[in-house]
């Protein structure tokens, strides 16, 4: 008499679900960015989030949502609801990976131009989309082909200046690695 065992592949996932809930207050003495303009303001600002996410050994996913709500003491026409929403999603078999990157942002010029660029030309909210699809294909040990597509669209609300505008672009190439290690 015998006995035989058979071994199956085991999958896994892993799921996590994470919430926060940030506060802060902070004082402005030149809200307005200009020489001849000097006038403060307290924000006050609540922003909850939350994100959940899933991975297993050829998958990844993750989709995070958080609000913002803005409140100025002093100058309640500055007041603003903004927010972040992602989803990431990630596959890999052993000859490929693909991803894609869906995200939409509501924020301030304040900080998003501030940020990017150091000038603000007007303090207005701005709305984000983005897509961004990649893929990589294995040939061998060293030699993989990869392309990329992106698209971005970045509305602002009215302001002289402030132009809406939609960007577009594409990748492709191919890598060869001197050494199998790399």
């Amino acid at each position: 008499a015998g006995c035989v065992l058979l071994a199956a592949n085991a999958m896994a996932d892993e799921w996590a679900i994470v919430r926060t809930i940030s506060g802060r207050a902070t004082y402005n003495d030149n809200i307005n960015m200009r020489a001849s303009e000097t006038s403060g303001a307290t924000n006050v600002s609540v922003s909850p989030a939350l994100t959940l996410t899933n991975r297993s050994e050829n998958r990844d996913m993750s989709v995070s949502l958080s609000v913002s709500k803005n409140a100025y003491m002093e100058r309640p026409e500055l007041n603003t609801l903004d927010h972040l929403g992602s989803l990431n999603l990630k596959w890999a078999t052993d000859i490929d990976q693909r991803s894609l990157t869906v995200s939409t942002a509501r924020d301030s010029t304040f900080t998003s131009e501030l940020a990017t660029t150091g000038v603000v030309l007007a303090r207005r909210q701005r709305t984000l989309t983005s897509v961004a699809g990649a893929w990589q294909y294995s040939l061998s040990d060293r030699i993989s082909l990869t392309s990329g597509l992106n698209f971005a669209s970045v509305g602002y609300d009215p302001a002289p200046g402030l132009v809406d505008y939609k960007d577009y672009s594409a990748s492709g190439g191919a890598r060869y690695a001197v050494s199998e290690r790399f």
